[in-house]
């Protein structure tokens, strides 16, 4: 279904300070979201007011019709 999701690859890099934090967490959630987001040809990034705030994590697919 998501031959990607399939290809055994490593996270990319801006991940593994998630993967090596205090916060016990394996970092592949964010990882895995992105890929299936892009295996439907859709968009995900994060928006955050500052460090400390908290961030949003947006997702958007398109339309088909």
């Amino acid at each position: 279904m998501f031959p990607r999701l399939h290809s055994h690859r490593t996270p990319p890099r801006y991940l593994v300070k998630w993967i090596r934090s205090a916060i016990h967490s394996t970092g592949y959630g964010l990882f895995i979201a992105k890929e299936i987001v892009d295996a439907h040809g859709g968009k995900i990034w994060a928006e955050s007011e500052g460090q400390g705030k908290g961030a949003r994590f947006v997702v958007e697919f398109p339309l088909v019709r």
